[in-house]
């Protein structure tokens, strides 16, 4: 219970430093406003982090992270090559969506970040993209996929969906549904399979990964 307590207290740190951050930005905002909007104490939210610069590591790391899972997933799930891709599309496109605020402070921030942190987050980065170039490879040496350049077709499948922080609005009149549909349907006609999608779309349903 105590733990749960503790991850509970966490995640609001991180949640309004977040808005803080976003809104006002990290060099403008210190641990004094935040602690008035938590409506604690300074000491208390030291209990839980090191100082300012933990706290962007730890909101910056986080979308990161999930970016990698969501590929790591689909490589385990014994998805056929155009299956793979409008999986990572999908889940990735949730990521960028529900972390949209944290991105936007990663895409500005980063330089504010410990070199510790900055190294930690290219890394999963790397390893990100390493595996949706593996995929890429994959599939176009089976004839599933057409493109010239698996690493390029990487770097600009993933920059497509990673742009989605800048416009994605929660009240605006895309849903976050109709968003990640759009963007299957985009990256699968990057790889010459834009025909496949409404089919690839249903599986990925039937299979619990959408």
């Amino acid at each position: 219970m105590r733990d749960d307590v503790r991850e509970f207290k966490r995640a609001l740190i991180l949640k309004a430093a977040a808005e803080l951050f976003f809104t006002q930005g990290y060099a403008r905002t210190r641990l004094d406003d935040l602690a008035v909007r938590l409506q604690m104490s300074k000491a208390s939210i030291y209990d839980h982090f090191s100082g300012k610069a933990e706290i962007l590591s730890t909101i910056c790391a986080a979308s990161v992270d999930a970016s990698l899972d969501v590929v790591r997933r689909v490589a385990g799930a014994g998805l056929d090559p155009v299956a793979q891709i409008g999986a990572v599309a999908h889940g990735f496109t949730g990521v960028v969506i529900d972390n949209h605020q944290q991105i936007a402070i990663h895409a500005r921030e980063f330089a504010h970040l410990p070199e510790a942190g900055q190294e930690r987050i290219i890394a999963t980065q790397r390893a990100f993209d390493a595996l949706l170039v593996e995929m890429l490879e994959a599939g176009r040496a089976a004839g599933r996929l057409t493109l010239a350049d698996p690493r390029v077709t990487a770097l600009a499948l993933a920059g497509m969906i990673i742009w989605v922080h800048n416009w994605y609005r929660p009240d605006g009149r895309l849903t976050r549904a109709r968003i990640a549909e759009g963007m299957v349907r985009n990256a699968l006609a990057m790889v010459g399979a834009e025909a496949e999608a409404g089919a690839v779309l249903e599986r990925l349903r039937f299979s619990g990964l959408v």
